[in-house]
């Protein structure tokens, strides 16, 4: 399991804490070499959604303080097909917020972070042409 926590606050300060697959805990980033090429994916979605949120936030005078994200990257064997590297993987995503929010604030906002373009990539997948 490869795990990335994200925390922005209202001023874009941004921490970054992770766990790749072989640390037993959550650790702060302090530079990208730290960072394995999962965590690396886990956290370019983790920043992305915070960087919209917040965003979106600022500019429309929403009260949010904080927005958190945590996304953890999972895989596991396919027991229906016995060939090798037959599994399945996906991404579990948490958004935490922050801030004197109304239901409809925070509705609006989750929304606004599924907007991500580096989710939108994921989702629909992006083809890989080499020159």
């Amino acid at each position: 399991m490869d795990k990335v926590v994200i925390q922005q606050n209202q001023n874009f300060q941004i921490a970054v804490r992770a766990q790749g697959e072989r640390d037993e805990k959550l650790h702060q980033v302090a530079h990208i070499h730290e960072l394995s090429p999962y965590t690396m994916m886990l956290a370019s979605l983790g920043l992305c959604t915070c960087v919209v949120i917040q965003s979106y936030a600022h500019h429309h005078g929403v009260d949010l303080e904080t927005v958190k994200t945590t996304t953890i990257y999972r895989r596991e064997e396919n027991e229906e097909t016995s060939g090798p590297g037959d599994f399945e993987e996906w991404i579990e995503e948490t958004i935490e917020l922050e801030g004197d929010l109304s239901d409809d604030e925070r509705e609006r906002l989750i929304h606004v972070g599924h907007q991500c373009s580096i989710r939108k990539m994921f989702e629909s997948g992006v083809e890989i042409r080499m020159s």
